[in-house]
């Protein structure tokens, strides 16, 4: 398996594309992706440095002014596509190329967040901290749960709201509730 190393000015010049918006935000990238014409025509009007731009991983041992140096290609030589940085993100987890994998990451955060496509939910949320410590951390992402009746869930911080308590059930732990009659000792 081909090693890589992180392209940096790649992922400066992807930066900068998405906050310039040339950006496709849904493609079909199979389809889209820049075939060996497309980058022969690339490089026939633009430099070797131009066309390492557009790549996130550069392969480890190959020489430089060839096509195998260059890995992980993010758009179609134009344009920054999400869902050729999506490829990059799980190519990358699936071949172990860590840092490629963490950069294409941050990439794909920064268009979402860029673009409009992350919102932060509708509501009055305290911060990610307070919320995490008032209400757990699953709470914390999503905001509190709420009943139809407008009453909390029951959570570890609330145990009366619990369930499946016995207290709630009208029973004191360890002792049955009364049915019609008393047992009666043998």
């Amino acid at each position: 398996m081909a090693s890589y190393k992180l392209n940096r000015r790649a992922v400066a010049h992807a930066r900068k594309l998405i906050d310039a918006r040339q950006v496709v935000l849904d493609s079909d990238w199979g389809e889209t992706a820049p075939t060996a014409d497309d980058e022969n025509a690339f490089l026939k009007s633009h430099s070797w440095d131009e066309y390492a731009l557009w790549h996130l991983g550069l392969t480890d041992g190959a020489s430089d002014e060839t096509k195998a140096r260059y890995a992980f290609v993010f758009g179609d030589l134009r344009r920054v596509h999400r869902t050729a940085v999506i490829a990059c993100v799980y190519r990358a987890a699936e071949w172990r190329h860590k840092a490629i994998e963490l950069a294409a990451h941050r990439l794909l955060q920064h268009l979402d967040k860029t673009t409009g496509l992350t919102r932060l939910p509708v509501g009055n949320f305290l911060s990610t901290r307070a919320q995490a410590a008032r209400c757990g951390p699953f709470e914390a992402a999503t905001g509190p749960r709420v009943r139809q009746s407008g009453r909390p869930r029951w959570s570890p911080q609330n145990p009366r709201e619990n369930p499946d308590s016995a207290s709630r059930l009208g029973r004191r732990r360890g002792r049955q509730p009364a049915s019609g009659r008393e047992r009666t000792a043998r």
